[in-house]
Formats: structure tokens, sequence, C-alpha cells
């Protein structure tokens, strides 16, 4: 198994679900119940209780009582709000403790923020920028390390060897550029040759207007800059001599 949610599990402190019902929580009349897993993992994240139609008539009698007989009703607008507003508050105070429920719930792994993620200041402040950003506790399964992000974003994943790093660099819809960073020169050339890439730079990257540029796959058809690009601003003709007869 890959990445596993158990440890974020306890430590956001998951419990079993019960039914609230009548303003107190409890299990199922029958005492039945379901797993919950982690769709990504297949872990058990928790159980919860499975209500009965007993359960539901209690529930609903419970909530009609509540309508009728409770305050809700006679609260004015204003008194009301108050209500709102606070569960308001109370979802934006948890709203890291929800948002990561919900990605056990989903099966999304989350990424680790190891560096950046905020915008920067000064004259970048008022544009569409973000400072250099790093990720880790990633795998492929995951857009940010699927999709090309159009700005300072790089992800780390631990590779076993030279060939599970190759498969890594490959498995994405995208080639647009790559890099090898490698005091072996023969490895570099080696690696480079096999990722599907349109640009692959070795200890370094840049762009030379006298070198083709594109990409492989959803990258981009064809190719600027070299040769290849002088090509298509010429008109090419064909000429056949017959030599039969």
């Amino acid at each position: 198994m890959g990445l596993s949610v158990l440890e974020h599990r306890d430590q956001l402190g998951v419990q079993p679900g019960r039914l609230f019902i009548n303003g107190a929580w409890g299990d199922a009349s029958d005492g039945g119940t379901w797993e919950q897993r982690n769709p990504a993992t297949n872990e058990v994240v928790t159980t919860f209780a499975v209500g009965t139609t007993a359960d539901v008539d209690r529930a609903v009698a419970a909530a009609r009582r509540a309508f009728d007989e409770g305050p809700w009703p006679r609260l004015t607008a204003k008194e009301r709000k108050k209500y709102f507003n606070r569960l308001v508050a109370l979802i934006t105070e948890h709203g890291e403790e929800l948002n990561n429920l919900q990605t056990l719930e989903m099966g999304m792994p989350i990424a680790r923020l190891v560096a950046g993620g905020d915008r920067p200041g000064g004259e970048l402040a008022q544009g569409n920028f973000v400072n250099p950003t790093l990720f880790a506790d990633v795998d492929n399964t995951m857009s940010v390390a699927r999709d090309e992000i159009f700005g300072p974003v790089l992800v780390a994943m631990p590779f076993d060897d030279e060939e599970h790093a190759i498969a890594l660099a490959n498995d994405t819809p995208y080639g647009l550029g790559a890099g090898v960073y490698t005091k072996n020169i023969a490895r570099a050339f080696r690696v480079a040759r096999d990722i599907r890439a349109g640009t692959v730079g070795i200890n370094e990257y840049t762009v030379w207007p006298n070198a083709p540029f594109g990409g492989y796959k959803q990258s981009g058809l064809g190719r600027e800059g070299g040769w290849g690009s002088i090509e298509a601003f010429t008109e090419t003709k064909s000429v056949i001599v017959g030599l039969s007869g």
C-alpha cells in the first residue's frame, strides 16, 4: 500500500458516527453499523450507525415537536440571524478540520505544504502571483502532481530507482519540460532520452531561441525555434522526372 490515511485519521480524532435524535447521541436501535472506507486506500476510517425505520420515525417525531413546540417558529428574523451567524462562525473557526474530514471521506490524499503557498507583497501584491511553493507527501494520483501549474509550484516525491523515477515523470498527460539533476552524465542522457518531454534540462533548465521548443502529449503539437520552425516558413516543391522512356 502507498499512502495511508490512518495516521491522519488519528490526528483528527475521528470517532464512530452515531445518530443524533431528540437532542442526544445514540446507537441504532438494532445496533447496526457500516464501515466507511477511504476510497483511495480502502482503509477503514470509522463506522457509522445505520438507522432503522423506528429510528427514522423517532427522528421525524422529534423534529416535528421541535418545530411546533420549540422556540424557533416564534423567533424574529433578527433573533434567527444571531444563531445563523454563530453557526457560520463555528464553521469558519473549524474550517481546516472540516476540510480534512471531507478529504478523508472523499478519498483524496492531502499534500503537505513545505514552503510558500501564499501571495507575494510589494509590487506583485496586486497581480495573480504566488510565491515559490513546494509540496510533499504527494503521489501521482494528485492533480498537483499531474496537472500543469503555471506558476513556481513543485512537488517532491521519493523514488526507488532510475526506472521508477522515469515512470513517475512520464505518468502525466503533459510533457512540456523536464529536468535531470545528477553528477553522472551517462545517467543524465539516459534519463533525458526516456522522459517524454519536449525540452529536458540537465543540472539546469533554460530555453534557447535557436533550439526547437514544444511539448509531447497534451503539451502541444509541432515546434517553435530551431530548423523545424524555419522550414515552416518555406515553400517545399516536389519535382518528379520520368526516366522510363
